[in-house]
Formats: structure tokens, C-alpha cells, sequence
């Protein structure tokens, strides 16, 4: 048998990671290390992604942007879209009159561009259709354009299939969504941290030294960003969750990941503030409430004394839309984080 170590060499401020190999087979993973499932890698690549929320005005879909500058023509006027600063011309003219048909209509050929960056040229109407078609709903999360990484960084890989390590060095936006895309699942990565992050808000430029830190920093600013309002309209938390069944989709107590205790539980939230929760042919009630504590927007379960207690706390609601819910409980040190997702 054969022993891998991770051997770590500082050269000229990058870091390689290799393995050594001895004669019994043992694979060392760093602590920290994530995978393409984990929720910090969705944020990361959230931040990363070419924005494609921000412009559903003209193409009517967040699986794909238009490349600018276009030319589009709404309600007889022919508006050339250069810059995201144009979308508002392109609303303001929807919104001027009540009785017109607000069709945007594009100047072919016209190029989309999807998350990663990749592109397709579209010639027609008819070709525009079938592609949105294809693709249906958009029910995710979309870009968070208000921070970004200020490159370049170093991250770590090791497949744990072929218990191959490298170091990888990440250049830009384009690098980083196309490496997490590319993440197979037998793939563990850690970040070489500190790392940088610019915020477009007011400009400050932050130190990253661990994955907690990159957690609340993107988490901190999605609320402020100017795409954010897109993700539930005017909608409350409290009037979505009662809509439909939902189900434990992530639960991590501090470090360690729960999710799969809690599978196969369907979760109702009634209106009168009871939750139903069955599994086969157990039932279990429980309780919850969504409120503001010091600005601060929380949803309350209660299942004590019962298996799902560890749902309970007052959790601070992060992000919200009409099928999925994050939530997070902790006080910097201890971070516990329950996502639902809707069936």
C-alpha cells in the first residue's frame, strides 16, 4: 500500500501542491476543502459568472445575456443598447404607454452569452424562441455582480478518484466559473488563501483569510446589490413558504454536513404558523414565524423534543425565491446553515 502526503512548496509567492508516495495508501484532504455541491462554491461562482439577470428586459431569460452593444426596436423606437445603463431606456419606454404591445425586437444576428462566458449566435426570432425554450424556467439564483475577486489566486485541486493534486493559478471571471463548471464529483478543491475581494459599492478592497470570511463577505453585500430586488419581487418570505411542500436541501451543524438526516421529510408550512412534517407514514408538528429583529430578517422553527429538533433556531434569512430558501444561524465562530428547496 501507498501513502500520499500533500507537499506544499512556496516559490515565488504561488503555491504547488504534489504528492509524495510511500507504502500505504492514505489520502490526506486539507480541512477547508470544498466541492462543486458545496453552497460557498455556488456563491464563488455566482460572483465569477457573466451577468445574465440584468438584461432580461431585452431577452426575457437568465440562462443566457446578449452581447452589447445591440440594436433593438420598442414601440417604433430604434434604441442602440451599448451598456447596462441603457436597460432603463429600454423600461422606461416599456412603461410609457399602456395600450402598446412593449415588444423588444432585435437587429440579427445577435450573440448570447451564457454563465461560463460561452457564446451562440442567434440570426432570427424563430431561433431566439427555441432557445429559450429549451432551457424553460430559470430557477436559481442569479449573478452577484457587486463584489469581485481581485486576481490572480491560487487554488487547489485533488481528484479523489484518480488521487491526482495539482495547483491551479485563477486569472480572471472567465478562469474561475469555467473551473468550478468543469469540478467533477469526485473532485475536492481548497482556495490559497488570503485572497482579495473589490467592493463595487464603495470600492473597498477586502482581505479574504479563510473560507467563513469568503462566506459573509459575498453573503453581506448580495441584499445591496442592484440585481437583488429580481430574485422575489415584492414578495415576503411568509408568503411564499406556505406555497407548496419544501424539503431539506443542505444542513451543516458548524463543520459537519446533516443534509442526509433529514431526507425524505416533506415540510408544510401552514398559514397559522404550524409546520407539518411527514416521512412514510410519521408525522411530525412543529412551529415557525418569520419576522425583523434589529433590521435583521429571520424565519423561527421550533421542533422540540422531536427528531427534526436540530431545525430549530432563529434563523437570519439570506436569500429568497419562489423554490428555494437559505437561512443561517451563528455568531461568527459557530455557523450552522439550512437550505429548503421546494419539491
Amino acid at each position: 500500500m501507498k501513502i500520499f502526503h500533500f507537499l506544499v512548496v512556496i516559490l515565488l509567492g504561488s503555491v504547488v501542491l504534489s504528492c509524495q508516495s510511500d507504502d500505504e495508501s492514505q489520502v490526506t484532504i486539507p480541512a477547508g476543502s470544498l466541492t462543486k455541491s458545496n453552497p460557498l462554491t455556488s456563491l464563488v461562482s455566482r460572483v465569477s459568472q457573466n451577468p445574465t439577470f440584468k438584461d432580461n428586459v431585452l431577452d426575457g431569460t437568465t440562462f443566457c445575456s446578449v452581447q452589447l452593444p445591440v440594436t433593438v426596436v420598442v414601440n417604433y423606437n430604434n434604441i442602440v443598447v451599448s451598456s447596462q445603463e441603457d436597460y432603463s431606456l429600454v423600461s422606461s419606454i416599456i412603461d410609457e404607454y399602456e395600450n402598446d404591445d412593449d415588444k423588444i425586437n432585435f437587429m440579427y444576428p445577435i450573440t448570447m452569452l451564457y454563465r461560463d462566458y460561452s457564446t451562440i449566435v442567434i440570426h432570427n426570432e424563430s431561433e431566439l424562441i427555441a432557445l429559450k425554450k429549451s432551457y424553460g424556467e430559470y430557477e436559481d439564483f442569479h449573478e452577484i455582480e457587486c463584489i469581485d475577486f481581485k486576481y490572480p489566486f491560487v487554488i487547489r485541486t485533488y481528484d479523489t478518484n484518480s488521487q491526482i493534486a495539482k495547483s491551479i493559478s485563477i486569472q480572471s471571471n472567465i478562469e474561475l466559473i469555467n473551473f468550478i463548471e468543469n469540478l467533477k464529483a469526485t473532485d475536492v478543491y481548497e482556495i490559497a488563501y488570503p485572497v482579495s475581494m473589490i467592493s463595487d459599492i464603495d470600492g473597498e478592497t477586502i482581505t479574504i483569510n479563510n473560507n467563513q470570511e469568503l462566506n459573509t463577505a459575498i453573503e453581506s453585500v448580495i441584499h445591496l446589490c442592484d440585481n437583488s430586488t429580481g430574485e422575489h419581487g415584492d414578495s415576503e418570505l411568509s408568503d411564499i413558504i406556505v406555497k407548496g411542500v419544501w424539503h431539506v436541501s443542505y444542513f451543516v451543524d458548524d463543520t459537519e454536513d446533516e443534509t442526509s438526516e433529514f431526507e425524505g421529510y416533506n415540510l408544510l408550512f401552514l398559514s397559522n404558523g404550524t409546520i407539518k412534517a411527514t416521512k412514510g407514514n410519521a408525522t411530525i408538528y412543529g412551529t415557525w414565524s418569520s419576522y425583523t429583529d434589529d433590521g435583521i430578517q429571520k424565519l423561527d422553527i421550533d421542533f422540540e423534543g422531536t427528531t427534526l429538533e436540530e431545525l430549530g433556531e432563529d434563523w437570519k434569512i439570506s436569500e429568497f425565491n419562489y423554490t428555494s430558501v437559505k437561512l443561517k444561524h451563528g455568531d461568527g465562530v459557530k455557523i450552522d446553515y439550512l437550505y429548503l428547496a421546494k419539491n
